[in-house]
């Protein structure tokens, strides 16, 4: 199956058999591939280029020069690239741990072209919601912000008359009479539209909107240009620097806000349109995060219930693995956070998780949920971003061919067992740490012996912190109280979600997610 059609590879490599080799390869995958055998061609390529990962071969720089690598990272237009860096050895010394610190990837030759096109994948589409999570944590207080101007002018004059009418319709204005001092407070002042003069003598309008063009993280600022110059020459010039409008000064402070205020009211409606695109997308890939029924496991019922945070997705997540039909390993995890933050690192991580529980259950036909665990934490921990994020996981490993259920936990809510012979409760506490803190965390398999209709129950923080009206949580004795007196085991399930709805009036701290397990076989 072709992937990522447009996604863009820049490879840096002088060795002319190992780049057409990699041409080959990654086109075959639909990837847009482009070379460079020199930094400094690379670096005009990626000037010039949107490119979505680089390939850096360290043997291709002197003595394996780092400094490239890091000029890389370090410069605002490229440092949120990820790269994968190529040599014959890995001996030099740190390199690795350098890398693995920029969240990059390090791969020896020969190169595995799976082993690649697998980490091409992980390290693109990572970058993908980090880039949407920066991009889009928009909400509706955000709309009713002040928007942000910068006025660009060498006349004090013509500063002062203007921003004075912005500041006045509310604007927050921040002014400049040198092109090169707007350039550099861009670090400190990220504006929603910049408004220029042309003719000014140290750099023109038309040299400052050419180096804004360049910046990627500002080219896509609507700017607008205030000029007194108004030939229709000068004016078509303006429109081939990709500007949003032309102003005559001549034409007034008035005429002036009145084209702000449309612009600012296109913004405002591009931002509710990507709220309502982004519910959308995050509906149509619900399934990624938690799929809409259980799996049918032979020895066993299995039901969940999930609902988001006030109809905002979040960063709870189930997983389902039917190793045979005999073996079943399911995943609850919850991403610390609320809201679209959340949601963006859950469906991430659910990508880290499906490729490891994979790579263990190929590796080893001992299914030991403290493996799988300790597989992801040290993944995690890794990852310098994804490690910023608290994430608690529970795995349960069922089989059917006996009565032995394993668990393991990861900074989770205790899993609860309920005894169908006399009713009883009992917590079992995993005391494994939450995920990403340590690369020596201990992880433990609990080993729980089911009869026929005993109950396992596991949940995420939103069942037991959700409060009534008087602020007491479900969790303070009133969830081990619904269970004891939960009677109609056919609807087990139904009437647990309805204590709670009627608990919380409905009203939910978080994302609500539990799972529970029934065995329905001696």
């Amino acid at each position: 199956m072709k992937e990522n059609p447009s996604k863009s590879i820049l490879i840096l490599n002088k060795d002319k058999n190992q780049v057409l080799s990699l041409l080959f390869q990654l086109k075959r995958d639909n990837y847009s591939v482009i070379s460079a055998s020199r930094p400094s061609e690379a670096t005009e390529l990626l000037i010039n280029n949107k490119i979505d990962l680089i390939m850096l071969d360290l043997d291709s720089l002197s003595n394996f020069d780092l400094n490239y690598y890091e000029h890389l990272k370090n410069d605002e237009n490229t440092k949120k690239i990820p790269v994968i860096l190529t040599l014959d050895s890995n001996q030099q010394t740190g390199i690795n741990q350098i890398v693995e610190s920029r969240g990059d990837e390090l791969l020896t030759k020969p190169i595995d072209f799976e082993d690649l096109k697998n980490r091409i994948s992980t390290l693109i589409k990572r970058s993908e919601i980090f880039e949407m999570f920066a991009n889009q944590q928009v909400n509706q207080n955000s709309l009713e912000e002040k928007t942000k101007i910068m006025l660009v002018d060498d006349d004090p004059y013509m500063i002062k008359l203007f921003k004075f009418s912005l500041e006045k319709a509310g604007y927050e204005c921040k002014s400049f009479t040198n092109p090169k001092e707007a350039l550099e407070a861009f670090n400190d002042f990220l504006p929603d539209l910049i408004i220029s003069d042309i003719m000014m003598p140290e750099m023109d309008g038309f040299e400052f909107r050419k180096r804004i063009l360049k910046q990627t993280t500002i080219k896509l600022v609507p700017f607008l240009f205030l000029s007194a110059k108004s030939g229709e020459d000068d004016i078509l010039k303006a429109y081939e620097y990709e500007i949003t409008d032309y102003v005559l000064k001549t034409a007034g402070p008035k005429v002036v806000l009145a084209k702000v205020n449309a612009i600012v009211n296109s913004l405002k409606k591009q931002k509710s349109k990507a709220i309502s695109e982004l519910r959308s997308a995050a509906s149509s890939v619900a399934m990624k995060v938690v799929p809409d029924t259980a799996p049918n496991f032979r020895g066993f019922e299995i039901q969940h219930w999930h609902q988001t945070f006030q109809g905002v997705p979040g960063g709870d997540l189930i997983d389902y693995f039917p190793v045979d039909e005999n073996n079943l390993i399911i995943v609850l995890g919850d991403v610390m956070g609320k809201k679209w933050g959340a949601w963006h690192f859950a469906l991430a991580y659910a990508g880290y998780i499906r490729s490891t529980v994979r790579a263990v259950i190929e590796s080893s036909k001992d299914f030991s949920p403290a493996k799988i665990i300790s597989a992801v934490n040290r993944m995690i921990y890794k990852d310098v971003k994804v490690s910023e994020v608290f994430i608690s996981l529970s795995v349960i490993y069922l089989n059917n061919q006996s009565n032995l259920v394993k668990y393991c936990g990861a900074g989770d809510n205790p899993l609860i067992l309920i005894d169908s012979f006399n009713g009883s409760i009992v917590k079992k506490k995993s005391e494994g740490l939450l995920l990403g803190f340590s690369d020596m965390s201990d992880y433990e398999d609990i080993r729980i012996l089911l009869k026929r209709n005993d109950r396992i129950i596991i949940f995420t923080d939103g069942v037991n912190e959700s409060r009534n009206k008087n602020g007491t949580q479900f969790g303070a004795g009133y969830l081990e109280k619904t269970l004891s007196e939960i009677r109609n085991e056919e609807k087990f399930l139904d009437n647990l979600k309805s204590a709670f709805i009627s608990f919380t009036s409905n009203n939910f701290e978080d994302d609500v997610t539990l799972i529970t397990i029934k065995k329905t076989t001696d």
